[in-house]
């Protein structure tokens, strides 16, 4: 719908670069429940506010990774877990679309990690074990 000359509330939107959204509008901005896909493919469903993802959502990434948990301002932002087109597994704490707080990572060829994760890396107090089965307790940087 078209209010004021502003889109408010459900619609779809076809823009310049062949992306398009789907969903509620507030005020001209994605705000609600929304569907957006990319002209490469990727594609968020889940809600907006302020024409950025916020709150829990579904991310599929152009490479296939798929990312689903909590956003804030348009980046991965809290609990998720995100899945690696490869199998493996990260499920913990984001922070602006990086693993950071604690997580766990389960890799396809059996090594898993259990502990603190700082900009997207291992660091701090955690449990990991190797594909061989043995186990390494302490503490990463």
């Amino acid at each position: 719908d078209i209010r004021n000359g502003k889109r408010e509330g459900w619609g779809i939107c076809a823009f310049k670069d062949r992306s398009y959204y789907e969903g509620e509008w507030v005020a001209n901005q994605m705000e609600g429940k929304g569907i957006y896909v990319k002209s490469d493919g990727s594609r968020y469903e889940g809600y907006w506010q302020g024409n950025l993802q916020n709150g829990f959502g579904r991310l599929t990434l152009a490479n296939g990774d798929v990312y689903e948990g909590d956003f804030r301002d348009g980046k991965m932002d809290g609990y998720g877990t995100y899945f690696y087109k490869n199998g493996s597994i990260y499920d913990g704490e984001f922070v602006e679309d990086e693993a950071h707080g604690l997580g766990t990572f389960k890799g396809v060829n059996g090594e898993f990690y259990q502990g603190e994760w700082q900009v997207d890396k291992m660091h701090g107090v955690g449990v990991y074990r190797f594909v061989g089965g043995a186990k390494y307790r302490g503490e990463w940087k």
